[in-house]
């Protein structure tokens, strides 16, 4: 491997004028040898080689004299750094750049000349290290590290700092190859860079940026000493090195603390992953620019890289795009803003079920953790005890927000709620509930927005004591039939969105004559429907982000699910009608707690759990504790109209679905595996094995 060693040299007075001369012979040299190179382009009408303008030198030492004064070794690379600058600027320009064309250098951009190959030595002379360079001098030389035994010396360069230091760079060829990373890493770690942390990885290290405060106003403060002083003056002279200084402070502070991270991790762990920053993009950011160039992350990924493979470490540069929004555990985006330095993910509950299949069912078993047969009576009126009951008992404010006249004060669900706002504003009484529903449908207002729901539900929050203990319920209802998300929404998916009337239109066909929807039709309910689910998912985010604007979001219990799904004709049915397939009992199922929580939950669990995970009575399973991966979990649904006295019920377990219908006389059982359905006696056992079927996942998480 190719290394390079940096050592600071001590000349005295007279070697710093020799210095200098070579240096700008070298410059003189470089300037010259682009004038003859766009000479010979101009008159043959293409570059000439490097060989071509190198074969020209000793005719140039016959009439330049200082020439002969610089070692020819020295010369040579002059030329060869002028082809280099052209290559960088071809490729350059290969990847789309605009790019000019090479320019003389003044004295003050000609820093450095090269020794290659020979013509020069580490060497001991008067007790000292020192460098001897040919036809220049032995240099004194500061060597803080030892050059390893087995290293071959290729070049040094040497070059004047601003500040005025000389510094020296061997190229050091090594003998031996780095071990080879290993095939199954074992130590692992992924790094999260920033600006209040530098560094946040995987392991939970977190190592604080380097405070160069100090270093920065002391910059500040010279650089307008400087600005007062007479361009090309001696104190501006003396001033600028004292620029130069400060820069230089920085400079090394800066490399020291990411040479010292980045040989950690590499030393440390069999394979290490960070961020692949944009940096450049960052900086054009009209904020922050600032920081994120003393950040220096390029740098940072830049030493990680070559030090990894020096140790034998693997090396990986992630696409950063959405790794600070994505949970790495369950892949859930999570959109915060840019201020929200830690990342809270919730539990996410992949085998979540609702206890029924259709609201006025479901909901009630939400809220009272009780199956539907015992959550509601034969009218549907709420008949037991709900959350809101139990915690305003406790001593909590309450509040419920919906516009769903299935669950309103009319059928009993503002029992327990300090406040609850169910949208019914011609009165209570549930045919005047249904007389609203149907007016609302006419003035193609179905229900309320979620962004009504937030500015109702946030402005009763204020309202509330500094500290009081509450219970919030908001229910949204955009990704309710019929879908029609807002117009910036309704093209996300589909090519078009529909109007209010065409919407219900479809709707209401889809539901009373399934056969007539056609594919495209099917499609396009199907994107608004996710459609209405991305606008929710928005508005959700916007809640909770005024919960955590004021400091209550780190103090919550956050549940977010659904009480039932919808079908687009998988089983010969649109919407959610009393049957219990998947589409329609599968629902998603989040759970934030206070302190945070992390991953994925894989067990069966019902939305019956809600009620004691948030009122933890005892009666039921909590989401917060350990569940049985072998549990079954129930759903029921009562029929409708002809067939409201039959019950159709649902067992979800990991490995198999059972179905069955009851009613006073008959009990049927269903097996999707034979697809046959038979009477079985009452006396017999009303429930049948099937293969699992596997769910199909049509909510589509945030595209950004």
């Amino acid at each position: 491997m190719y290394y390079a060693y940096k050592y600071r040299l001590k000349p005295s007075d007279p070697h710093r004028e020799e210095l200098d001369r070579h240096r700008d012979i070298c410059r003189q040299l470089y300037n010259h040898t682009l004038y003859r190179l766009n000479e010979y382009q101009e008159k043959h009408g293409e570059l000439p080689s490097m060989t071509t303008l190198r074969s020209e030198l000793p005719d140039l030492k016959k009439w330049w004299d200082g020439l002969s004064d610089v070692y020819s070794k020295v010369l040579q690379t002059v030329v060869e750094r002028l082809f280099d600058n052209l290559e960088g600027l071809s490729a350059l320009k290969k990847n789309g750049y605009g790019v000019g064309q090479l320019k003389w250098k003044p004295p003050r951009e000609s820093r450095s000349f090269t020794y290659s190959q020979s013509g020069f030595m580490l060497d001991k002379k008067g007790g000292q290290t020192v460098l001897s360079l040919s036809k220049l001098a032995d240099i004194p030389i500061r060597l803080h590290r030892a050059i390893p035994d087995d290293a071959t010396l290729k070049q040094v360069t040497v070059k004047k700092e601003p500040t005025g230091e000389w510094f020296a760079t061997f190229g050091v060829q090594m003998d031996r190859e780095p071990p080879e990373p290993p095939e199954n890493p074992e130590k692992c770690v992924g790094i999260d860079v920033g600006i209040l942390k530098y560094a946040h990885d995987t392991d939970g290290t977190a190592v604080g940026s380097l405070d160069l405060s100090d270093e920065r106003d002391r910059l500040e403060r010279e650089q307008r000493k400087l600005s007062r002083k007479q361009h090309g003056s001696n104190n501006y002279e003396k001033q600028r090195r004292c620029v130069a200084e400060c820069h230089a402070d920085l400079r090394r502070k800066r490399r020291d603390f990411l040479h010292k991270l980045s040989n950690y991790y590499a030393r440390e762990y069999d394979l290490v992953a960070v961020e692949d920053l944009n940096v450049k993009g960052m900086m054009e950011s009209p904020s922050n620019s600032r920081n994120t160039a003393s950040a220096a992350w390029r740098t940072f990924l830049l030493l990680l890289e070559y030090k990894c493979v020096r140790e034998g470490t693997h090396f990986v540069a992630v696409n950063p795009r959405g790794t600070t929004k994505e949970c790495a555990s369950c892949g859930v985006s999570t959109d915060k803003p840019l201020w929200v330095r830690e990342h809270s993910c919730p539990a996410c509950f992949t085998n979540a079920y609702s206890a029924s299949s259709h609201t006025r069912e479901a909901v009630p078993a939400l809220l009272s953790g009780k199956y539907p047969d015992v959550a509601v009576d034969s009218g549907y009126h709420l008949a037991t005890e709900s959350v809101a009951s139990t915690l305003s008992d406790a001593g909590y404010a309450t509040a419920g927000f919906h516009s769903n006249p299935f669950v309103s004060r009319a059928y009993g669900f503002d029992e327990g709620f300090d406040h609850f706002d169910d949208d019914l504003h011609l009165g209570q009484h549930k045919l005047i509930a249904l007389a609203q529903r149907a007016l609302d449908k006419v003035r193609n207002r179905h229900y309320a927005r979620a962004e009504e729901i937030n500015e109702r539900s946030l402005e009763w929050l204020d309202s509330l004591d500094n500290g009081e203990s509450f219970f919030l319920w908001n229910h949204y209802m955009d990704t309710h039939g019929p879908y029609e998300p807002p117009s910036e929404y309704a093209t996300l998916w589909a090519d078009h969105g529909l109007s209010g009337r065409d919407a219900q239109s479809l709707y209401q066909r889809a539901i009373d004559d399934p056969e007539s929807i056609t594919d495209e039709e099917r499609q396009l309910l199907v994107d608004l429907y996710d459609a209405e689910i991305r606008y929710n998912d928005a508005y959700i985010g916007e809640f909770l982000d005024a919960l955590r604007e004021r400091g209550l979001l780190a103090e919550s219990l956050v549940i977010v699910t659904a009480d039932h799904g919808d079908a687009f004709g998988e089983h010969g049915y649109y919407e959610h009608p009393r049957y219990l397939h998947d589409e329609i009992t599968h629902v998603p199922l989040f759970v934030r707690p206070p302190s945070g929580a992390n991953g994925t939950v894989d067990a069966p669990v019902s939305t019956l759990d809600v009620a004691e995970t948030i009122t933890g009575s005892g009666d039921g399973v909590s989401l917060l504790g350990d569940i049985d991966d072998d549990r079954r979990v129930f759903s029921q649904a009562r029929g409708e109209d002809d067939d409201s006295r039959i019950r159709r019920h649902q067992l979800a377990h990991p490995t198999a679905k059972h179905f069955a219908c009851l009613n006073d006389t008959l009990r049927l059982m269903h097996s999707s595996t034979t697809r046959r359905s038979t009477p079985i006696p009452t006396n017999h056992g009303c429930f049948a094995s099937s293969s699992t079927q596997p769910v199909t996942q049509r909510r589509r998480l945030p595209a950004d």
